[in-house]
């Protein structure tokens, strides 16, 4: 974007006055600085002890003069002096300076930038696992590990007495007897034996074994 006409008249008039003033500032020091310098001398008697004064103040004045030399030698460079002068050439860079922004006119009303909304995924939950319906089926009772492998009765006894083993253990029971605290005979038959397990309340029928 280049500055107007009127932006350019205006930095124009202003520069050339602002010559003006620095023109007549100048002429201003440079009168009374001829003024100064036109007065006539006035006439001194100096004494020889004035005369010896003045002589050491001129050797000091020489020797400050020769360590300012070096001093200024040492310091660098001297600071450009200010130049009243309008300098064109700058004022025409300036000109032709162009604006480079971001292409948004900020004395011109315009639409906000649309911010995209984020895409969002939805959540994804875990199936859920058929839960089973009811409780959980029983599971079956424990065996009744006894062998049945005979039975007597004393004779004009209606009582029997079976004989049972459970490994190397052989029982000798009667009917509403507890074999080995846990099993109880409830009947016996010639061909089998019905037993309760009082643990697990189980009724088993075990058959006679032959042998």
């Amino acid at each position: 974007m280049k500055l107007g006409s009127n932006n350019r008249k205006v930095v124009i008039g202003v520069s050339t006055l602002f010559a003006l003033a620095l023109v007549m500032f100048a002429r201003m020091i440079w009168t009374s600085a001829g003024s100064t310098s036109a007065a006539p001398p006035l006439a001194t008697t100096t004494s020889p002890s004035a005369a010896n004064k003045s002589a050491a103040t001129a050797q000091h004045r020489g020797h400050l003069k020769t360590s300012d030399k070096k001093n200024a030698k040492t310091a660098g460079p001297p600071t450009p002096s200010l130049d009243p002068r309008l300098k064109l050439e700058q004022l025409e860079l300036a000109e032709n300076t162009e604006y480079a922004g971001t292409g948004r006119n900020i004395f011109q009303d315009q639409a906000e930038p649309v911010i995209p909304t984020p895409v969002t995924t939805p959540f994804k939950t875990k199936p859920k696992t058929p839960e089973p319906e009811g409780p959980p089926p029983t599971p079956p009772p424990p065996p009744i590990n006894l062998r049945y492998f005979g039975f007597a009765n004393n004779s004009g006894s209606p009582v029997r007495k079976a004989f049972l083993s459970n490994g190397d253990d052989v029982f000798v029971a009667a009917e509403g007897d507890i074999v080995n605290r846990r099993y109880k005979i409830l009947h016996i038959n010639p061909t089998s034996i019905e037993i309760q397990d009082v643990l697990s309340n189980n009724t088993q029928s075990i058959p006679l074994s032959q042998g």
